[in-house]
């Protein structure tokens, strides 16, 4: 679900986040401008994620990834991307080297992406601290009408 320029909602997601969290830093970017086609990616990145990660669990809707960040423009690209934060749960048996290769399976598959998966259109990264990730990545949720923040 989106939201524009809520700094309520942000304050909430960042205070409810632990340092000691774990989780991934995730920035993947659309192939073009089109806010409604990317939202709709990244939906479906998301289930395509909680699927591989859970398995039936995630169908059933007893196990869900938290994933929340910003869709943003870049201010020198004028590219739409999002930053991501994916928290990561201790029933996660795969590793970050997995999730990394899934992402950009599905990131490609999501956005019918030709080429290598290993292109600049996904970074996946491991947070060292998980609140100043989400702060980044909420940055400019926050007073941009343009950018928009994303929980799904």
């Amino acid at each position: 679900m989106a939201y524009i320029n809520n700094e309520n909602r942000v304050r909430f997601l960042v205070g409810n986040l632990k340092n000691d969290e774990k989780g991934y830093f995730l920035t993947v970017n659309a192939l073009n401008n089109n806010r409604q086609q990317f939202e709709s990616q990244l939906l479906k990145l998301s289930l395509w994620l909680n699927d591989y990660c859970f398995g039936r669990r995630a169908l059933k809707k007893d196990k869900r990834l938290t994933i929340f960040g910003g869709i943003e423009i870049g201010e020198l690209s004028g590219k739409l991307h999002a930053h991501l934060i994916i928290k990561n749960d201790a029933d996660i048996k795969r590793s970050i080297y997995e999730i990394n290769f899934e992402v950009r399976k599905l990131w490609a598959k999501a956005t019918k992406a030709k080429g290598s998966i290993f292109n600049s259109l996904v970074d996946f990264q491991k947070t060292q601290n998980i609140k100043q990730s989400a702060e980044y990545a909420l940055k400019k949720v926050r007073t941009n009408q343009n950018d928009t923040l994303l929980y799904i």
